[in-house]
């Protein structure tokens, strides 16, 4: 039972000590809007983009009690690291590639704590639905 209570206690810690946020949840197009509605008109704004390359807005933060460095992933790639002093936020602009024209295409934006020595890292993403009209 000791053990348990140990193991369950230093993973809380871990945990802790690796926590992000990121917000959005989501950009650009969803089926959960009702068409026509303001909020639909603003997310159809977000998603198209003119040219292949679309700058999603987001906000990354550290929830930890020191400073720590952050990965930005788009689709698992990374695509710029950042610091965050203790409680901060950040608005960061993230560039994601359109590889089809004309058709909505899905990507998982993530905020990643860099390798800290320690076994967990915290990873929090949203969804942005974009499209490339050429």
């Amino acid at each position: 039972m000791f053990k348990k209570l140990l193991a369950a206690s230093l993973m809380t810690v871990t945990m802790a000590a690796n926590s992000t946020s990121i917000s959005p949840i989501s950009y650009g197009f969803s089926k959960d809007v009702e068409a026509g509605s303001d909020r639909y008109i603003e997310m159809m704004m977000e998603a198209i983009s003119s040219s292949p390359v679309r700058t999603v807005p987001i906000t990354a933060g550290n929830l930890n009690n020191s400073a720590g460095e952050f990965e930005i992933l788009v689709d698992g790639e990374v695509i710029k690291r950042i610091h965050l002093e203790s409680k901060q936020t950040r608005l960061i602009q993230v560039p994601v590639q359109i590889d089809k024209p004309n058709s909505p295409q899905s990507f998982n934006i993530c905020v990643l704590s860099a390798d800290s020595g320690t076994m967990l890292r915290a990873q929090v993403c949203m969804k942005a639905v974009l499209a490339w009209v050429q």
